[in-house]
């Protein structure tokens, strides 16, 4: 394996690397983005509402049994990047049995799904998916290499060619008649292609080395795995539950609005949380500069996750209007609820990584535990009538209230006041509802009121152009952070993100 090249804290120095690594992964998410927002429209024109409940059925299972693909080796794998020659081997063989073992569980459980869902076509939509889970295991160790090694201008090159590929597939696929397979048959190719380039890229060595590191690494990556498990359960519970009680079509449309309202989250928080640990871990010598960077980091991430998040609910009824006619109008009010719900998560995703950092991942699996009871009970009790529009307003409440409240707890136990934590929310939402809401009003007035183009096009500029306005005056001094390091680092880009302060 390439060691891993030296990164020190010193003052000035890490903060500096960091932030041209975000301007790559912002320019991924960006890309990835635009690539989705086309892909979204040529699939809802090609494929019905219930391809996309198929395969979001099949989808939610296997991605429960997903972080069995590393077992939480990652972030232990990462935690030692030093020693990363020793502990590489243990991890690949490690997270290739979970995933041989993953591939198994679904393969068994497919027909009975397929029977207790009413929908006997998943079951090879499941089969395919099911043998991505191995494949995509081979790539954990190459990529933390590549991240303890810092090349995030290097993953963020990748991650935008596997998810651009990944599309291009899915809507040619679709456009040959597959189906619910259009969706599944690209997850299998561009897991394999990944793990070839990956491999190639990082070349690590998997001679295997002492077998008590097996123990070991079994040790501190089980209280991850257990936290990822509950994420997963938490993040495709939804699905899975209304599955039970609502017919394909409606779980078609609730994964329809849930795959465009959650772009954002997906795109901004977990580009910048596969920075953020890594760099965290590198300051866990200063707890302080380590919490403050943490809370740079969710700062920026809010400020630009919420107006994204409250523009969607705003065009969403005349958008899909305009593209698609009646066809998604089942869809409007779940984009709508859970875009504004969304739009309160991405601070739970800087939380999660400070927690793992510090290294308390069995106060991570206490936490995941308690929201995901909290989520399962109001996901089942809304899916009961069966509507996707009431599962959509269940868990757009539940990401309004829930993720706020654990990130309060975890920023707070290391020593962040309630003030701080609130101060991330508060402000963004007042600047956001304030310039998204007037821009909606004014699109309702004069003569391009009824036309769903000019609604869209009068939304879009209004309310870019107050929240740009309003949050120069109100938030002056992240306006400018933020602006300044993205145009002043295009130039100069580095390896890794997120704004890390430097010592007094």
């Amino acid at each position: 394996m390439t060691p891993a090249p030296t990164v020190t804290s010193k003052p000035g120095t890490l903060g500096r690397t960091t932030v041209g690594g975000v301007v790559w992964l912002l320019a991924q998410t960006l890309a990835n983005r635009g690539v989705g927002v086309v892909s979204q429209i040529a699939l809802a024109w090609l494929l019905i509402p219930a391809d996309f409940g198929q395969f979001g059925l099949a989808l939610s299972i296997v991605l429960v049994v997903g972080p069995l693909t590393s077992f939480g080796v990652d972030d232990v794998l990462l935690q030692r990047s030093a020693r990363s020659r020793v502990w590489a081997p243990p991890a690949f063989w490690t997270g290739l049995i979970a995933g041989l073992v993953s591939m198994m569980l679904v393969l068994i459980a497919a027909p009975f799904l397929g029977e207790a869902y009413r929908a006997p076509r998943i079951v090879g939509v499941m089969a395919v998916l099911a043998v991505a889970i191995p494949v995509a295991s081979l790539s954990t160790v190459p990529m933390v290499t590549l991240r303890a090694q810092l090349r995030f201008k290097t993953l963020a090159c990748i991650g935008t060619a596997e998810f651009a590929g990944q599309q291009a597939l899915t809507v040619a696929l679709a456009a040959a008649g597959m189906g619910a397979y259009a969706f599944a048959i690209p997850v299998l190719m561009v897991a394999t292609i990944k793990a070839v380039v990956l491999w190639r890229m990082a070349r690590p060595s998997l001679k295997v080395g002492r077998l008590g590191l097996f123990r070991l690494l079994a040790q501190r990556g089980g209280s991850v795995f257990l936290s990822r498990i509950l994420i997963a359960l938490r993040h495709q519970g939804d699905v899975a539950i209304l599955g039970l009680f609502a017919t394909q079509v409606q779980v078609g449309l609730y994964f329809f609005a849930l795959r465009i309202a959650a772009q954002p989250v997906q795109m901004f928080a977990g580009s910048l949380n596969m920075v953020l640990f890594p760099a965290l871990v590198h300051l866990s010598g200063d707890r302080p500069r380590q919490l403050a960077a943490s809370l740079n980091a969710a700062r920026t991430l809010v400020f630009l996750i919420t107006p994204i998040c409250f523009m969607q609910a705003a065009v969403a009824e005349p958008l899909l209007t305009l593209l698609f006619g009646a066809k998604w109008a089942g869809a409007v009010l779940p984009i709508q609820f859970l875009s504004l719900g969304l739009a309160f998560d991405g601070v739970a995703w800087v939380a999660g990584a400070l927690l793992t950092a510090r290294g308390h991942f069995r106060l991570g699996a206490i936490y995941n535990a308690v929201m995901l009871a909290i989520f399962v009970t109001v996901v089942l009790t809304s899916s009961l009538s069966g509507r996707a529009a009431y599962a959509a307003l269940a868990v757009g409440g539940f990401y309004a209230v829930v993720p706020p409240a654990y990130s309060w707890l975890v920023f707070r136990r290391y020593g962040a006041s309630s003030r701080d934590v609130l101060g991330l929310y508060f402000r963004p939402t007042l600047i956001a509802g304030a310039a998204v809401g007037t821009a909606w009003a004014v699109s309702r007035l004069g003569p391009w009121g009824a036309d769903p183009f000019w609604t869209c096009a009068v939304v879009g500029l209004v309310g870019v152009a107050l929240y740009a306005g309003l949050a120069r005056w109100l938030m002056a001094d992240l306006f400018a952070q933020t602006l300044t390091r993205l145009l002043g680092r295009f130039s100069r880009p580095g390896r890794i993100a997120v704004a890390v302060p430097d010592r007094p």
